[in-house]
């Protein structure tokens, strides 16, 4: 039998979570701008989303990383 990786901790696991979801939620709200908001803007919101979903999976991966040694 294969032996199981330990499970990220609880507590990293909703911190990831949580930045999965303000990146989904942004997006969401970037989708509902009205036309008059300029590119400018709507491209740095996009970058924070963008930026938000990167730190989410690369605290997941280091977590993963810790937690199989």
């Amino acid at each position: 039998m294969k032996p199981q990786k330990p499970p990220i901790p609880s507590e990293t696991r909703n911190v990831v979570v949580a930045l999965a979801n303000a990146s989904a939620d942004l997006n969401q709200i970037i989708e509902s701008l009205p036309p008059a908001i300029g590119h400018e803007t709507v491209a740095r919101l996009r970058d924070m989303a963008e930026h938000l979903n990167d730190l989410s999976e690369l605290l997941e991966q280091q977590v993963s990383r810790q937690v199989m040694v």
